[in-house]
C-alpha cells in the first residue's frame, strides 16, 4: 500500500492598521480646560491588543492610557493626537483640536 504524503493547508491574511477613534467631552472652553479623553473606541480589525499614545502638544509628557484626563492650562490651540498600535507594530492615528 502507498501512502499519500501529509498535507498541511496555510491560510496567509493580510494584517491591516488598526483605526484609531478619538472622543473628548469638551474642545473648547476657558483656560484652564480640562478634558476627558477616550480612544477606547479604536479596534483592530484581526482583534488583536493595542496599546494608546496621546500626545497633547502642549509641552506636557504623553500619556499612554486609553481613556486620560488632561488640562491645558494656557489659552491656545492644541492638536491632540492618538496613535494606537496593534500587536504586529503597525501604526494609526487621529487628531483632535481643544
Amino acid at each position: 500500500m502507498v501512502s499519500q504524503p501529509d498535507e498541511t493547508i496555510v491560510h496567509v491574511i493580510e494584517n491591516l492598521p488598526p483605526v484609531a477613534v478619538a472622543l473628548a467631552d469638551v474642545t473648547s472652553g476657558l483656560a484652564s480646560l480640562t478634558v476627558n479623553l477616550d480612544g477606547s473606541h479604536s479596534y483592530d480589525p484581526e482583534g488583536g491588543l493595542l496599546s494608546y499614545d496621546y500626545n497633547f502638544n502642549d509641552g506636557t509628557p504623553p500619556s499612554n492610557g486609553v481613556s486620560p484626563t488632561h488640562t491645558f492650562t494656557a489659552p491656545g490651540t492644541y492638536h491632540v493626537g492618538l496613535a494606537v498600535i496593534e500587536d504586529w507594530g503597525r501604526i494609526s492615528g487621529v487628531n483632535l483640536s481643544t
